[in-house]
């Protein structure tokens, strides 16, 4: 059984590996010391945990899904090593389990992520526990309004103790109960309860840098009120810390309107500013020269406004994308080959591996992007030395622009890279957005039409010298599509708000003009 030594005894010594079953099945390492007492039999308890093999390979974790995972005690409810290992911590605690086959899922092992007879260690903090409770939604109004202030008033206690996923623990658990309520039971202080455990979950998201946390909670406070200060002001310093300045600077000069002799507020707003400045600067040494900054050069073709319509009987090609360690997710492009066709064919070659031989590296399968610019661009398809140095063709080293019959008027558009005019090979990029100074200088062929949140991610990947990505954005499988997207991403036809002042204005007379002829006849 449980060593009765352990029992009801608070171990100091961090890290020492205790036996917590005689024949050292279950073995524990305190990582950091808890407070108060244990959870006994059948109360519910809440943890954090992430479960690795022996040899470190990750098979599950609640942190990686951002969700606490919560179950009965000492009911089967878990594995037997996790009844016995979880009935020892105490609050706050964080510890190793290290849990034998036979205290885990025995000689089958549970497929496909833990093989037979596995032992596993587990990292696991135990952030809560509690007699069982009612459901949620048989509780009456002063029950809700009760536990929502009780979460509250522990996440305070916890933010002043500085345990902080505790505290963004508690305080999302008073969410859950600050939002159980009707419309017609959401009375003036109901809406300040929800408000404030929302404003202080994201002063401790920002201290956890769980940037993309706050910013999602900071936005529900925005969606029901978009003056306010203090929401915007938490919102945009996560955005600011993942570099999106633009979004960054409209969430400060909300909050100044609301605060305007706010200094930190000044500052933070100065400091985006020169950012964008050095950010639009970036962009015109970037103009027309994807590899070596070339002169600029006049276009051969005028072009035809806005991006086509989606044509399902265009040929389409997919990357298999793969984002540091997340799992592979599929990107989909539609070819303009009908009006682009010979850099299509050339692309498509690329993503097939057609063409590719022992001597050469002609396919994009496991090609890396090789730079990554936030609000520019993705680039990629150097299959010779992965850097942006070599490029290849199936027509030779290099090939002529085809034609510029498109603009850069949105993002997750395909276009070529190049050194110069007609200096076409394996290189392409992605846009990220609308990039007209390269109207008329790079060959757009093509478009994303499934997997733009793919694309956003890329985005966001941070990155190091030379805008080379910090993890590694890969293609890793490439090819064909050939079935039916249904439901095609980013497809617009032509807009006026993609077309100046006087183009809009030709566009128009030339309708009614149409239009006079056509009632004449």
């Amino acid at each position: 059984g449980i060593n009765a030594e352990y029992m009801g005894i608070q171990f100091v010594m961090e890290g020492a590996g205790i036996k917590l079953i005689d024949d050292g099945g279950v073995v524990k390492h305190i990582i950091s010391p808890g407070f108060g007492g244990s959870p006994t039999k059948e109360q519910q308890v809440v943890v954090h945990y992430i479960g690795k093999l022996m040899d470190g390979t990750e098979f599950d974790s609640s942190v990686s899904k951002n969700e606490p995972f919560k179950f009965i005690l000492g009911v089967q409810a878990v594995i037997k090593g996790w009844d016995i290992g979880v009935a020892t911590m105490s609050r706050g605690e964080k510890c190793k389990l290290v849990i034998e086959s036979k205290y885990a899922y025995g000689d089958a092992g549970s497929p496909p992520k833990i093989p037979p007879k596995s032992t596993l260690q587990f990292e696991v903090e135990l952030l809560d526990f509690y007699d069982t409770r009612k459901e949620i939604n048989t509780l009456d109004v002063a029950e809700k309004k009760k536990f929502a202030e009780e979460y509250k008033a522990s996440g305070n206690n916890f933010f002043k103790e500085k345990h902080y996923p505790l505290a963004i623990y508690c305080y999302q658990e008073g969410i859950i109960f600050a939002s159980a309520f009707n419309m017609a039971e959401r009375t003036e202080e109901i809406k300040g309860l929800w408000t404030s455990l929302h404003l202080n979950l994201c002063v401790c998201l920002n201290i956890q840098e769980k940037w993309g946390e706050t910013i999602k909670y900071a936005s529900k406070i925005i969606s029901e009120n978009p003056k306010h200060p203090k929401a915007n002001y938490l919102k945009g310093m996560a955005e600011k810390s993942r570099g999106n300045v633009e979004d960054a600077f409209q969430n400060f000069a909300v909050a100044l309107e609301g605060n305007p002799a706010d200094e930190k507020i000044k500052q933070e707003l100065e400091v985006l500013k020169k950012k964008r400045k050095e950010h639009a600067e970036k962009e015109k040494k970037l103009f027309g020269k994807m590899f070596q900054g070339k002169p600029l050069y006049e276009p051969k073709a005028k072009p035809i406004e806005g991006i086509p319509p989606y044509d399902s009987s265009n040929e389409r090609v997919f990357f298999d994308l793969k984002i540091g360690a997340a799992e592979p997710k599929k990107v989909i492009f539609e070819l303009f080959n009908k009006k682009v066709p010979k850099t299509t064919e050339n692309f498509k070659c690329f993503c097939t591996g057609e063409k590719a031989t022992p001597e050469n590296k002609w396919h994009y399968k496991g090609n890396k992007f090789h730079r990554v610019i936030k609000d520019f661009m993705m680039q990629g398809g150097d299959v010779i030395n992965g850097n942006g140095t070599g490029s290849a063709s199936i027509y030779g080293e290099k090939f002529a622009d085809e034609n510029f019959l498109y603009k850069h008027t949105q993002g997750g558009l395909l276009s070529m890279a190049n050194s110069g005019p007609d200096t076409n090979g394996s290189q392409f990029f992605i846009t990220f957005k609308e990039t007209p100074w390269l109207d008329g200088k790079h060959v757009i062929f093509g478009r994303v039409i499934q997997g733009l949140s793919v694309i956003k991610e890329a985005e966001a990947v941070k990155t190091k010298e030379n805008d080379l990505p910090a993890e590694d954005v890969v293609i890793v499988d490439c090819g064909l599509y050939t079935q039916n997207v249904e439901k095609p991403e980013n497809v617009q036809s032509v807009s006026y708000t993609h077309l100046r002042a006087h183009e809009t204005l030709r566009y128009l007379v030339c309708r009614l003009l149409l239009e006079k002829k056509k009632n004449k006849t």
